[in-house]
C-alpha cells in the first residue's frame, strides 16, 4: 500500500497528484498430455503516478515502491515537456460508495491443493479413451489496489478471478475452450465442452450462402467487446469516431434489446464499488428497448464534456486510465435455445469466431472465421463446418433481431443470451 512518505514528497513538488498501486498475486497450473506438468506462483507490485504541474499532466510508473522518488521526478519531467491540457480539470473527488464484495471469499482461500484436486477431477471426468486434454491451464489471480489523490480520495479494494482453458484432442482433431469466473470453478464445465467437441466433428465444407444465424454467447461477446465498447466510449463519441455520436435517446438496436452495465451486482464477474480513478460505480442503462441511453465516461472525458464520470475508468499501475465497461448484461428473452433452433429451421449456429481484432470498430464491419460452428437442418444441429467465414456489419445485425433465448451464459464480464438473427452471409473459403 502507499506510504505517507510518498505523499509528503509529492505535495512539495506538484499542484495535483494521483497514486495508483497494485499488487498482483498469481497461481498457474499447467496440464500437458493428461498430466500436471508444472506450477508457477508469483507476485508483482507496481506504482503509477500522475501529476499536474502548471496545468500540464505527466505520468510515470515503477515496479518498486522504493524507487518512488525517481518515478515522481520522471512524471514531473514528462509534465513539463507537455503542453497545458485545457480539457483536464482535476482528479476525482471522494463520493459516497456502495458496498460491493469484489473478491469472493471462496476464491481468496483457494489453495494449490484445491486446484490440483480440481484438475484431477477434470481428468477423471474424461471417459472417452480416445479423447485427451492435450494442453490446459488453470490460473488464479488476485489483485489488491490502492488509489490515493490530492483531492482526498483514499480507497483500497481487492478483486480476483480464476480461469481454465483447455485444448481437446481426438483423432487428430482439436478444439479449444475457456471459462473464467470470480468463484471457484466447477469441473462439470468440462462436460459441456466435451459435448460441444463431439457435436463439432466431423466437419464438412459448405457453399457460400445467406442463412439465418444463431449466435452463442461466446461468439456474441467477442463482437461486443470490439465494436460496441468502441461505440460507447465517450472519447470516441467526442472525436466523432463513434457510430453512436449524436444518437442519445435514438433507436440504435432492435427494440428487443436492453443492455445494462451492472457494476453493483455482486453475483456478476466485474462487480466493484469504484473505478480505477476512485469514481463511485453504479448500475447504468446503456440500451433500453433498442434506444441508446448513455455513453461510458472516465473523469477526463466527463470533464471535457462538462458532465460526470459514469465510473468506467480501467487501468493498471503502468498505464493511464482508459474507458471500458464493468459488466455488459443483455436482458434475456422468453424462448429456449431449442425453440430458437426450431424457429430457425435451417441456418447456421456459431459458437466461436476468429479474427474479431480485425473488425472495423468505427463502422462495425467484420469478416470473421468460424472457429466453432454447425449447420442446422429442420431445427436440428448437424455436423460442424470447416473453412468458412461470416461477413456482415455488427450494428446492422443488432438492428434486426428475430428472438433472444431465456438461457444466459457469460464470457468474463459479458452476460448474454443466445440471439437469433434473420440472416448472415456465409462465405466458403
Amino acid at each position: 500500500m502507499i506510504d505517507s512518505k510518498i505523499v509528503s514528497y509529492l505535495k512539495k513538488r506538484v499542484d495535483q497528484y494521483e497514486l495508483y498501486s497494485a499488487t498482483d498475486s498469481s497461481l498457474q497450473v499447467v496440464l500437458q498430455n493428461n498430466k500436471i506438468d508444472f506450477v508457477n506462483q508469483g507476485q508483482t507490485s507496481g506504482l503509477g503516478v500522475r501529476v499536474v504541474v502548471d496545468g500540464k499532466i505527466g505520468f510515470a510508473s515503477t515496479l518498486s515502491l522504493n524507487n518512488y522518488q525517481e518515478c515522481i521526478q520522471q512524471a514531473i519531467k514528462t509534465a513539463k515537456l507537455n503542453a497545458p491540457d485545457k480539457k483536464f480539470k482535476q482528479f476525482v473527488v471522494p463520493e459516497t460508495y456502495s458496498k460491493v464484495q469484489s473478491l469472493h471469499p471462496a476464491l481468496k482461500s483457494l489453495t494449490i491443493d484445491d486446484i490440483q484436486d480440481y484438475l484431477h477431477a477434470v481428468l477423471a471426468s474424461v471417459s472417452d479413451a480416445q479423447l485427451s486434454i492435450s494442453t490446459a491451464t488453470y490460473e488464479k489471480n488476485i489483485t489488491a489496489i490502492h488509489i490515493l489523490n490530492s483531492q482526498g480520495v483514499d480507497l483500497t479494494s481487492s478483486f480476483g478471478s480464476n480461469g481454465f482453458s483447455e485444448e481437446l484432442l481426438k483423432n487428430g482433431e482439436t478444439l479449444s475452450f475457456g471459462q473464467e469466473e470470480k468463484t471457484p470453478l466447477d469441473p462439470a464445465i468440462l462436460q459441456e465442452h466435451i459435448s460441444r467437441f463431439h457435436s463439432f466433428f466431423p466437419r464438412n465444407h459448405i457453399q457460400t450462402q445467406t442463412v439465418p444465424l444463431l449466435f452463442h454467447p461466446d461468439a456474441l461477446s467477442s463482437l461486443f467487446g470490439e465494436a460496441f465498447e468502441f461505440a460507447l466510449n465517450a472519447e470516441n463519441v467526442q472525436l466523432k469516431k463513434s457510430i453512436f455520436a449524436g444518437k442519445l435517446q435514438q433507436n440504435v438496436f432492435d427494440k428487443q434489446l436492453t443492455i445494462t452495465d451492472t457494476a453493483l451486482d455482486e453475483s456478476v464477474y466485474g462487480a466493484r464499488s469504484f473505478d480505477d480513478e476512485g469514481t463511485a460505480c453504479r448500475n447504468l442503462n446503456l440500451i433500453k428497448n433498442g434506444v441508446l441511453q448513455s455513453y461510458l465516461y472516465d473523469s477526463y472525458a466527463a470533464h471535457a464534456e462538462g458532465t460526470k464520470s459514469t465510473g468506467h475508468a480501467h487501468r493498471s499501475y503502468n498505464s493511464l486510465p482508459h474507458i471500458g465497461s464493468n459488466n455488459l448484461v443483455i436482458t434475456p428473452g422468453k424462448d429456449s435455445v431449442s425453440d430458437l433452433l426450431k424457429r430457425m429451421k435451417n441456418g447456421l449456429f456459431v459458437k466461436q469466431v476468429l479474427g474479431t481484432h480485425t473488425m472495423k470498430e468505427s463502422t462495425g464491419d467484420f469478416s470473421l472465421g468460424i472457429y466453432e460452428g454447425n449447420m442446422v437442418e429442420h431445427g436440428d444441429v448437424k455436423e460442424g463446418i470447416k473453412d468458412a467465414m461470416i461477413v456482415g456489419n455488427f450494428f446492422a445485425l443488432l438492428k434486426n433481431v428475430t428472438a433472444l433465448s431465456k438461457e444466459v451464459a457469460h464470457n468474463g464480464s459479458y452476460y448474454m443470451p443466445y440471439i437469433l438473427f434473420p440472416k448472415i452471409k456465409v462465405v466458403a473459403e
